[in-house]
């Protein structure tokens, strides 16, 4: 048993290192006990601002080892520079080897590689994943209201939001503004038919207004991905407004759904051919062009026909979003975990911030100092507390404490020490 008392200690300049800080990119939050680097390369030989990157990546093993809460919601990203986070959202696959990550990269300079870190291991955090954020328009329709951002023209509709899906089963919905420009962007929706896939002309569909009618009688610009009067045929149609009719597309036959299943549509115009996508692969295509006359577009949802309340293929939506479109995307190489050390670069002056989640064990521990320090330490039966305090210093200064015990020494959450960039060893004598 050690009885109380009071010991002062000496700092002395060491070379020897026990623990060495992390080399590259400090580590951006202590709460958080893991990262993986992510690096991403431009691909398209453009500056690009504010690009939504898709991440496929194994989370299966973190969740079973405990490194990362079973619904994904304590992952966080920052970039190497400010450290400031940067939004993502998680579409699927959390806790499995194929997880789907969107992530909004302030900057990504022509030809370049871009270094990004994803972090986890908080089982404190809250949800991080935010589609509103990440994306130009985003709807996930989780609050159980139909939002503002849709307009229903009729009052027989059936359209609602129920346990995170929007369900269409009388008429259509579209959004309230022209929100998509193009070209340069496309329009994604996760849907599935939940009865039969005959007829009836409903999916995902983008045009000039909300007055589109049968045989484009009203020579709207458009893009339709829809059920056909097929049987389980999707199909697509386009119509660039310069007639009543479909001249770019009518009625191309893009792939035969099942119901209950969801898929992914998308619809983009490149400025020289309209395209359909399907789960993230190229659909069908045609020669033609939206933008001769408008480059503003509105989103519809349900029945093709937005100005009118017919029987629709009851279709339930789980989100719905645009981003920018880009053929050569950048790739992405997903790095290996990396654990955080025993304290971080995070302040302002670079001080080491404790990282209260590592357990030291058994093994020495030294600072790098240049200063002699008073030091106290207070001891009961079974813990000490150790403080250091020099306040004619304004580097290699400890700020707060830590806790030891017969079997171990543990960092104090909130201790901090200001390296001034050297390796931190601490080591008691006297």
């Amino acid at each position: 048993m050690l009885g109380r008392k009071s010991v002062k200690f000496a700092l002395f300049l060491l070379v020897l290192s026990v623990f060495v800080l992390p080399s590259a990119v400090s580590w951006w939050n202590s709460d958080w006990q893991y990262r993986t680097q992510v690096n991403v390369t431009e691909n398209s030989g453009q500056d690009l601002e504010n690009f939504t990157v898709k991440i496929e990546t194994d989370t299966s093993n973190l969740v079973s080892d405990g490194k990362l809460q079973t619904s994904c919601q304590d992952i966080r990203f920052t970039g190497t520079e400010d450290q400031q986070l940067i939004d993502h959202w998680i579409e699927s696959g959390c806790g499995t080897s194929e997880t789907v990550i969107w992530v909004e990269i302030p900057m990504l300079n022509a030809s370049e590689d871009e270094q990004i870190f994803m972090y986890y291991g908080n089982p404190e955090a809250s949800q991080g994943s935010d589609g509103g954020n990440t994306f130009q328009v985003f709807d996930g329709f989780e609050d159980g209201t139909v939002s503002s951002q849709w307009t229903d023209l009729n009052s027989g509709d059936s359209v609602s939001e129920s346990g995170g899906r929007l369900e269409v089963t009388k008429g259509n919905i579209y959004s309230s503004s022209k929100v998509v420009k193009q070209p340069g962007t496309i329009v994604e929706a996760r849907l599935k038919y939940t009865s039969s896939i005959d007829g009836d002309h409903s999916g995902l569909m983008i045009a000039d207004s909300g007055s589109m009618s049968g045989s484009n009688s009203n020579s709207n610009t458009n893009v339709l991905f829809i059920t056909d009067d097929s049987s389980n045929t999707i199909s697509m149609w386009s119509g660039d407004g310069q007639t009543t009719s479909y001249n770019i597309c009518s009625g191309l036959s893009v792939f035969t759904a099942n119901v209950g299943e969801d898929y992914i549509y998308g619809i983009e115009d490149t400025g020289s051919e309209v395209r359909t996508t399907l789960d993230y692969s190229e659909g069908r295509s045609c020669s033609g062009d939206l933008t001769s006359t408008y480059s503003d577009f509105v989103i519809g949802l349900g029945h093709f026909n937005l100005d009118s309340d017919p029987d629709t293929t009851s279709v339930s939506y789980d989100w719905v979003r645009t981003r920018q479109s880009l053929d050569n995307r950048p790739s992405v190489t997903v790095g290996a975990t990396e654990e955080g050390d025993i304290c971080d670069r995070r302040g302002i002056k670079g001080e080491c911030i404790v990282n209260s989640y590592k357990d030291i064990g058994n093994q020495e521990i030294s600072i790098e100092s240049v200063f002699e320090s008073e030091v106290t330490a207070s001891f009961s039966s079974d813990s000490a507390v150790l403080n250091i305090s020099n306040t004619s210093f304004i580097s290699g200064i400890w700020r707060g404490g830590l806790e030891l015990s017969a079997n171990r020494l543990v960092l104090r959450s909130g201790a901090s020490f200001d390296p001034e960039g050297k390796t931190i060893l601490l080591k008691t004598t006297g």
